[in-house]
């Protein structure tokens, strides 16, 4: 009872829907570069962007949300920018900076700024907007068991040796079950 590889070839490769095969095509370029300069700048400052200010507004009422699909939109004029704006020329890392793997030639604009690129960047900026949980934890722990928390343990490094005890019923249920989740 193995894997049948043979019915691999017989998948149907286009969706049946034809708005998805008019948007997305089933062919993948392998020549399109893909872990660029321009897309790990672009999606990293986007995300810190992103989570700092969903940090930042939590707290506050009514609290605006940056979500991915407006980063999404952003970060397609900042590539083409950066497509128009970095230099084509290429860079060699020298034999003993790269372990013995031998010289390494990149580039920080390898071309024009393509799906897959933009596609990275919206993954990692899917990552950064999501809620976050551990901050309504230790807000709830501040206001209504009036116990301060340090900064190792917002991390969450000294959350595990913590004993299990609660002072107050007075905490909402989601806190509990994440503060429950959060031990497990």
């Amino acid at each position: 009872m193995g894997f049948d590889f043979d019915a691999l070839d017989e998948i149907e490769e286009d969706s049946p829907y034809p708005e998805v095969c008019a948007a997305v095509s089933s062919i993948d370029d392998p020549e399109m570069p893909v872990l660029t300069f321009r897309m790990w700048l672009i999606g990293l400052f986007l995300t810190l962007t992103a989570a700092a200010a969903n940090i930042f507004f939590t707290l506050r009422q009514p609290a605006p949300t940056i979500v991915a699909s407006v980063l999404l939109i952003v970060a397609y004029p900042l590539g083409k920018f950066l497509a128009f704006s970095l230099p084509i020329s290429s860079y060699t890392i020298p034999r003993w900076m790269t372990f013995g793997n031998g010289p390494v030639r990149f580039s920080l604009n390898p071309g024009p700024w393509n799906i897959k690129e933009h596609l990275l960047v919206f993954l990692e900026n899917e990552v950064s907007v999501f809620w976050i949980w551990n901050l309504w934890t230790h807000s709830a722990c501040d206001v209504s068991r009036d116990q301060g928390r340090s900064s190792t343990r917002a991390m969450g490094s000294k959350e595990i040796y913590d004993p299990l005890e609660f002072t107050h019923v007075d905490m909402y249920i989601v806190h509990i079950s994440i503060y429950f989740l959060r031990r497990a």
